[in-house]
């Protein structure tokens, strides 16, 4: 066997263990990736969806109920509860069913609706409190 042989069998089979050894880390590296982003999208909605509600319940109370900037804030709230859940179906697809936007098609019209509907939504009550707290503060008399 001449010297060239043996280092390109050498070279051959360094390369055939590194890339045994690629392809085992990246699917180690997505497997990984994939149950963080699993924990982080879980995380994110319980305590998304829990502030929302608990700032729903706030500007439920008798205090603030008579205030005009509580409904704005209350319909806000809720919205964004939506909009976080929405999130939900993207995570169990990640986490659980490869294959669920393909089996269950009605689940991806109904996450797109709901998205773009909580996110219209929301954008025109961010600009209608806006609004209200600008009339508000620049002519208080005529506001009340």
């Amino acid at each position: 066997m001449s010297w060239t042989s043996t280092f390109s069998t050498l070279l051959l089979l360094t390369n055939q263990s590194l890339n045994r050894t690629l392809s085992s880390s990246s699917i180690g590296k997505n497997t990984l990736m994939r149950y963080s982003q699993v924990v982080y999208v879980a995380a994110l909605v319980i305590l998304g969806v829990s502030g929302n509600i608990i700032c729903a319940i706030v500007f439920c109370t008798k205090s603030l109920r008579r205030l005009r900037s509580s409904a704005y804030l209350f319909t806000l709230a809720l919205i964004d509860a939506f909009f976080i859940l929405d999130l939900l179906p993207g995570m169990l697809h990640t986490a659980f069913f490869s294959d669920l936007y393909r089996k269950i098609r009605f689940i991806c019209y109904i996450q797109t609706y709901i998205s773009f509907v909580a996110s219209f939504v929301h954008i025109w009550m961010v600009l209608v409190f806006t609004a209200e707290r600008f009339f508000a503060v620049n002519f208080p008399l005529k506001h009340m």
